[in-house]
């Protein structure tokens, strides 16, 4: 890919399934060229054969270090997790955005430093999928 590739990608979470039309509010000429694609990570049949990699499978992976996971045919409904995740991407853009791969290098190692620290210290902390 050279520098004149991109791609869109525009995402809103709403408060259902995924059912309401054209959340965007595109103008009735926007919305007919558009496609929506629902996309279920755990769902085999949405992947293609030659992509497939059980390693690389939601449905059955289990983190060790989180023992989350595997996601179950109902994991959308569980949407916590992956609300507060995509609310604070889009929040925290201006500091990502332009980084380059030096400046994610570096931000890295100090995270790496700052949670170190904080496990010599502190209870664990974090997001949880659990409600309690």
């Amino acid at each position: 890919m050279k520098d004149n590739f991109l791609i869109k990608i525009e995402t809103w979470h709403k408060p259902d399934m995924g059912d309401q039309a054209n959340v965007h509010g595109l103008d009735p000429e926007q919305w007919k060229k558009t496609e929506v694609v629902y996309i279920d990570i755990a769902d085999k049949t949405q992947v293609d054969a030659k992509d497939y990699k059980p390693e690389e499978d939601p449905a059955i992976f289990k983190s060790e270090k989180t023992g989350r996971g595997p996601l179950g045919p109902n994991w959308k409904q569980e949407k916590r997790l992956f609300t507060k995740f995509h609310r604070q991407l889009f929040c925290l853009i201006d500091k990502w955005i332009g980084l380059t791969m030096e400046d994610i290098r570096r931000i890295e190692e100090e995270t790496q430093k700052e949670l170190d620290e904080m496990r010599e210290k502190d209870p664990v902390k974090g997001s949880s999928a659990s409600e309690d």
